[in-house]
């Protein structure tokens, strides 16, 4: 990756650097566990999280506290904003309100206020990283048909995102657009892993 999108507190020297970019863990320490061994193994520089660190699994603290210590970039996802009673849990099914108050009950409220503090996206040259798109980003727009696609995806473009991360859950699989990849999160409560080989793209 270019030095460019590296954030500046991590000050690596210029030179390749290889980012691995998770999303949707959903408290499942099992499941981060597993990619966060794999990202070691691979000996990976940076840590890239887009979203959702909570909601449905059953070790929501614990990848709480994973994330805060070893991702670079961390983004607020919706079950990250409902927790921290940032949105409405009116787009909640009863599963994932009733989630939403199991996993509260189980954070204290140093991790509620980290969730609270995490951005809508971030930013850097050529890179826009969200978790649902960069459309109204609060707003949680799901991506349901190539339609949606076309719409959500071309918002990159217009903001001269050459790479772009989208960590909601796509129809479970990920897409590749031109010469950018588009991160998606594979299921509920699976972590998605990709190790980005950016100055390749």
């Amino acid at each position: 990756a270019s030095c460019a999108i590296v954030p500046a507190r991590y000050g690596k020297a210029c030179g390749r650097v290889r980012i691995a970019v998770l999303s949707d863990i959903h408290g499942n320490l099992e499941a981060l566990e597993a990619v966060l061994a794999e990202v070691d193994r691979l000996e990976v520089d940076l840590l890239y999280s887009l979203g959702d660190i909570v909601g449905y699994g059953p070790s929501p603290a614990a990848c709480v506290e994973i994330i805060r210590r070893r991702a670079a970039v961390s983004l607020l996802g919706n079950h990250d904003a409902a927790v921290a009673g940032l949105t409405s849990l009116e787009d909640f099914n009863e599963f994932a309100r009733s989630a939403v108050d199991w996993t509260a009950a189980r954070l204290d409220e140093g991790q509620i206020e980290y969730l609270g503090t995490l951005p809508y996206t971030h930013r850097a040259p050529e890179l826009l990283l969200v978790h649902a798109s960069p459309v109204e980003p609060e707003r949680w727009h799901y991506i349901h048909g190539m339609v949606d696609i076309e719409k959500h995806f071309a918002a990159f473009a217009e903001r001269l995102a050459r790479i772009r991360g989208v960590g909601i859950a796509i129809l479970g699989c990920d897409f590749v657009t031109g010469t950018a990849w588009i991160v998606a999160a594979l299921a509920p409560s699976e972590a998605a892993l990709l190790v980005l080989g950016l100055a390749q793209v």
